[in-house]
């Protein structure tokens, strides 16, 4: 994890051997909705959304709920 985001500890990461780096679309125009604990891409971009909330990621999975 590289830094908490200012939404509410909102995680993300990014690559850091730039030889596994992948890169993903963001959606255009956002999601209305993201379930709470969805995994998601965007450019060279990993985040977790931790509450339900719109979104821009290409979602590839979810958390495990605690």
């Amino acid at each position: 994890m590289i830094d908490i985001g200012f939404y509410r500890s909102y995680p993300f990461s990014i690559p850091l051997n730039i030889k596994y780096r992948l890169s993903v679309p963001k959606y255009n125009p956002y999601r209305a909705y993201t379930p709470d604990d969805s995994c998601g891409f965007r450019r060279n971009y990993v985040a977790i959304y931790p509450i339900e909330s719109p979104g821009d990621y290409q979602l590839f999975g979810r958390t495990i709920p605690t």
